[in-house]
C-alpha cells in the first residue's frame, strides 16, 4: 500500500493570501467583525480558524450563513487565485509513489473547482471545512481508513502543524505560506521546506 501525503491548500497549492483577505473583508461587516490588516489574517492561523472566527464573536447559528457568503464572494473572485510557481510539478511527480490528498479549511467545491481549472487531476480526495472544522479529525479520517500508510501533513500556518501532531502523524512546513519560517520554527515542525522542488528532495 502506498504511503500518504496530505497537502494543506491556501498557502501551500494555492497563492491565494490576498484573495482570501479581501473576501474575508467584503462579508465581514455583516456578521458585526472588524475589517482585517494582513498581519491580523496571519494571527488567525496560528489556532483552527474557525475555533477563531468563534472566539471573535461569531455565534454558532450564524456560521452557516457565513459559509454560504463565503462560497458565494469566492465564485466571484476564483480566478484571481493562482498556483505557487512549481508546485503542480512537484504534485505530478509526488503522486507517481504516494496517495495525494487535500485537507482544509476552504470548501470541497471551491477547491475541486480550483483544481479543475489548474488541470490538477492527481488529487485522490479534498476534505473540506464543509465536512469537518477540525484537521486533526479529518487527518484521522483518512489515518483510519489507510492503517497500514505512513501518512505526511504539508502546511503552511502553526495551527495547522499543532493539529497534525495531534493526529500523530508528520508535519512538514513551508516557508512560501500564510506563516514565515521564524515563526513555523517555533512549532517545531518534523521539517521544513522553502521551496515545492526541495518536496521531492525530502521524499
Amino acid at each position: 500500500m502506498k504511503d500518504i501525503i496530505i497537502f494543506d491548500y491556501d498557502g501551500v497549492i494555492a497563492d491565494s493570501f490576498d484573495v482570501v483577505l479581501e473576501i474575508f473583508n467584503i462579508i465581514c461587516e455583516k456578521f458585526s467583525i472588524n475589517k482585517l490588516k494582513k498581519d491580523e489574517l496571519r494571527e488567525m492561523y496560528k489556532q483552527n480558524f474557525f475555533e477563531c472566527m468563534k472566539q471573535k464573536g461569531m455565534k454558532k447559528e450564524s456560521m452557516d450563513e457565513f459559509d454560504n457568503d463565503y462560497k458565494k464572494t469566492a465564485k466571484i473572485k476564483e480566478d484571481k487565485v493562482e498556483l505557487f510557481d512549481g508546485i503542480k510539478e512537484v504534485i505530478n511527480k509526488l503522486s507517481e509513489k504516494y496517495n495525494l490528498f487535500i485537507v482544509t479549511s476552504n470548501f470541497k467545491r471551491i477547491v475541486e473547482n480550483d483544481l479543475k481549472r489548474f488541470n490538477i487531476t492527481k488529487i485522490k480526495d479534498v476534505i473540506g471545512g464543509d465536512k469537518e472544522q477540525s484537521k486533526t479529525k479529518k487527518i484521522k479520517i483518512i489515518k483510519e481508513k489507510y492503517k497500514d500508510s505512513k501518512i505526511y501533513f504539508i502546511t503552511d500556518t502553526i495551527g495547522d502543524i499543532k493539529e497534525g501532531k495531534k493526529a500523530d502523524i508528520v508535519t512538514i512546513a513551508v516557508s512560501w505560506g500564510y506563516h514565515n519560517k521564524e515563526l513555523l520554527k517555533k512549532e517545531n515542525p518534523d521539517h521544513i521546506v522553502n521551496s515545492p522542488e526541495e518536496l521531492l528532495k525530502l521524499f
